[in-house]
Order: C-alpha cells, then sequence, then structure tokens
C-alpha cells in the first residue's frame, strides 16, 4: 500500500509514476483510490494485521529493526532464511518507504523451547540488520530487552559519549535507569513472563500506529523506550 499527498493538480500524474514503478517490479495489479471512505477502509485492513496475527499464539513479539531502503530485499531474504533455520512464526509487515519492515514473531511464552528458539531468532535478526547497514531500531526505541545489542550497533567511543551526555541531564539517573546502555545489569529474558492461563488474552508488542483491538493489547515488558 502506497499513499500519495500532492496538489490535486500534479496527484494525477504521481499516480501513473507511482503505477509504472509497481508494475516495473511485478505487481499484477495496481490500483488508485481517491475516495476518502473507500481509503479509510483500506487503512483500517492495514491496521486490524497486528492484533489479527496476535490470535495465532498468545505472544507477539514486534521488533523494529531498519535498514536502507536498497538493503530491504537482502534484508528480507535473510529474515526468511532465518525463519527456516529457527522454526519461528515470522510475519513481515511495516513501512517499505523507510525500511522498517516490523518482522513478528508470534509465539507461546509458556513454551520454553520455543522461546529460546525465538530469542536466538531475534539476535539473528538484529545481526542481520546491522550487517546491512540498519539500525535497531527505526519506531519503537532501544528501552530494557535491545539494549545488549547497543554495543554492536554502536563503538565504545559513541556510547560513552552518549552515557555522559544522559548524566548532564540526569545525573541521579532517575530517568529510565537501566534503558537503553547495557551497563551489566541482569537481562530480562524473552520466556518465563507470566500470564494467567491457556485462554490469556494475547499479549502484544503493540505499533504506536496500530488502532486495532487496542482493549486486547498488553505491551511487553521494556519492549519498547
Amino acid at each position: 500500500m502506497c499513499e500519495v499527498l500532492d496538489w490535486p493538480e500534479a496527484l494525477a500524474g504521481r499516480l501513473r509514476a507511482l503505477e509504472e514503478v509497481c508494475r516495473g517490479v511485478g505487481a499484477v495489479a495496481v490500483s488508485g483510490v481517491a475516495d476518502a471512505g473507500a481509503q479509510r477502509r483500506i487503512w483500517a485492513m492495514r491496521e486490524a494485521l497486528s492484533p489479527a496475527v496476535a490470535r495465532i499464539k498468545p505472544t507477539k513479539i514486534s521488533e523494529d529493526a531498519t535498514v536502507p531502503i536498497a538493503a530491504i530485499p537482502a534484508f528480507l531474504a535473510d529474515l526468511e532464511e532465518i525463519r527456516q533455520r529457527w522454526r519461528v512464526n515470522l510475519l513481515v509487515f511495516g513501512h517499505a518507504g523507510d525500511g522498517n519492515l516490523h518482522p513478528n514473531i508470534i509465539c507461546d511464552e509458556r513454551d520454553a523451547d520455543e522461546m529460546s528458539r525465538v530469542q536466538a531468532a531475534i539476535d539473528d535478526i538484529f545481526a542481520a540488520c546491522l550487517a546491512r547497514g540498519g539500525t535497531l531500531s527505526g519506531e519503537h526505541g532501544i528501552g530494557l530487552l535491545k539494549r545488549r545489542y547497543m554495543p554492536k550497533a554502536l563503538p565504545p567511543e559513541t556510547l560513552d559519549v552518549m552515557r555522559r551526555l544522559k548524566a548532564l541531564f540526569d545525573p541521579d539517573n532517575l530517568l529510565n535507569p537501566g534503558k537503553v546502555f547495557p551497563d551489566g545489569a541482569v537481562e530480562e529474558p524473552l520466556a518465563g513472563r507470566p500470564v494467567t492461563g491457556p485462554t490469556a488474552t494475547p499479549r502484544v508488542a503493540a505499533e504506536p500506529h496500530d488502532k486495532g483491538d487496542s482493549a486486547n493489547q498488553q505491551p511487553l515488558g521494556g519492549r519498547t523506550a
């Protein structure tokens, strides 16, 4: 799905150019929608994706590893290889326009074996992202669970400058203590978080723009900053 904004007199030309690009890379069917009501219905389908896939299994982990646009095809191939290697339910949907592909892993946190494979898959996702010139987070932030990867993403000198800059504004370390920087604190594992039982409400690491069944979306601890 692509959204185009422009002055009315220029919009038709932009849409034609976009259609040519889409067909040039193999699109079978391309259609433009100018009606506001139809646009809202299309967006509603997109916003329903996140809560819909969370019904497959009770735990949904939504990462936001982001790569340069030119690296998207190679990163998608990496993700498919990772999915097969670790036998995880890995779904990808997000923002192709800025390289934020949102690898989503659908799992059950009560299954220790599955969660060990999920953790290995996440490690490989971030390694592949960084190898493609990407960044650990294009939207959600580092928080608690991604801080372990910071030394792989940034050199020690950069992390030191970041720490000292934070200390200038937060000398007593009151603001989000323990987040972002990998300072040897105990890492929170993906496995072992409590659930209420087999019929527990799906736990979703909700994307900020997902407006679907928000009443049933509970953020996984530490997943966002």
